[in-house]
């Protein structure tokens, strides 16, 4: 369950920036996670996924990248994407 908590408090973080620029969405977000946590990228992929439907989030690109003794998961960038009028 802590898995889902971490991947909810990411997506809820991303959805408030969105609403935060109009016409825009998220296209991309980089993100570390602990090797040593129980969250694998896998995981994370299908939980995003699924927890992003319907959202300014949904389909953006997730790259993830572990490393050793970060403590969780945290975003390391965020690229919007401006529609054109």
């Amino acid at each position: 369950m802590h898995e889902i908590a971490m991947v909810e408090e990411l997506v809820n973080k991303l959805k408030e920036e969105a609403e935060k620029h109009k016409d825009a969405k998220i296209s991309n977000i980089k993100v570390t996670i602990d090797k040593d946590d129980h969250l694998t990228p896998d995981n994370l992929k299908f939980l995003f996924e699924k927890m992003s439907k319907g959202t300014k989030v949904e389909g953006a690109y997730l790259l993830i990248e572990e490393a050793k003794g970060e403590g969780g998961l945290k975003i390391d960038s965020i690229e919007i994407e401006y529609s054109e009028k």
